[in-house]
């Protein structure tokens, strides 16, 4: 069966709409969070916990597929690592305005 131009079209619009929704929603988290407005994540922060998060992805992927219970392992230690790091940032970073406007007064 051969493919034609149509084809190709409509493979091309099936493959635009996810990043075109994508780009949209960062938008609008911007404009309401406003992550314009503050510090952005450290280099480091983002660097450290995009290899964790693989890590965790390819250690779950290999536990499941090979049942390594030493893969297993190293999943849950990433997840952990990932926790600790996010805890520790949040309470090291500044509230800002948009975050006590968020939360219930009492």
């Amino acid at each position: 069966m051969r493919l034609t131009w149509r084809d190709g079209a409509a493979a091309l619009a099936v493959a635009v709409a996810p990043v075109e929704r994508l780009t949209t929603t960062g938008d609008r988290m911007t404009e309401m969070y406003g992550a314009s407005e503050r510090d952005h994540t450290p280099v480091w922060f983002a660097v450290v916990t995009s290899t964790m998060g693989a890590v965790a992805l390819v250690g779950g992927l290999t536990a499941i597929t090979a049942t390594s219970v030493m893969m297993l392992g190293v999943l849950v230690q990433a997840l952990v690592a990932l926790w600790a790091l996010a805890t520790a940032r949040q309470l090291v970073a500044e509230p800002t305005h948009h975050v006590h406007r968020l939360r219930p007064r009492h």
